[in-house]
């Protein structure tokens, strides 16, 4: 939803674009921040996706991106999962979530943190890349990294 300003003012989904449309501007809200929205909205833009994934994944994307003001932002672990590649002198590779660095690469968002893994795994058999694993599953805080060798 875009403003006289061309600004983006939010960014959302629906499995029936009609539908969610129509519940913006066809009925009275509640909330006093819709009101205030719906009254802003200039135009509304769509993009259509093959999946529901895809979907969450570019919301996720463009919500970063452009920052809307009628956005929730992520403010919990709710964030999606991407593999990072550290900017050492030997970069590693790994899952990561959550804040991301100037000085580290990421590739992402995947849909789910078993996809982000699979990747790894396949990364580090197609480069013969080593693996790093923590030396104590009791304390991860202190534990230190352990090349292994495939």
């Amino acid at each position: 939803m875009i403003n006289d300003k061309d600004e983006i003012i939010y960014i959302g989904k629906a499995k029936d674009i009609k539908k969610r449309v129509t519940s913006y501007f066809g009925k009275n809200h509640a909330s006093p921040r819709t009101k205030m929205m719906v009254s802003n909205i200039n135009s509304i833009e769509f993009t259509v996706t093959n999946t529901e994934a895809e979907a969450l994944i570019l919301e996720n994307n463009l919500i970063r991106n452009h920052m809307p003001r009628y956005n929730v932002i992520f403010r919990d672990d709710k964030s999606y999962p991407y593999l990072k590649i550290s900017g050492d002198q030997y970069p590693r590779i790994s899952f990561h979530r959550g804040a991301q660095k100037k000085d580290q690469n990421y590739f992402g968002p995947f849909p789910n943190s078993p996809a982000v893994r699979d990747s790894i795994k396949l990364l580090q058999k197609v480069f013969l890349l080593p693996f790093a694993v923590l030396e104590s599953k009791l304390d991860a805080k202190a534990a230190k990294r352990v090349m292994i060798i495939q």
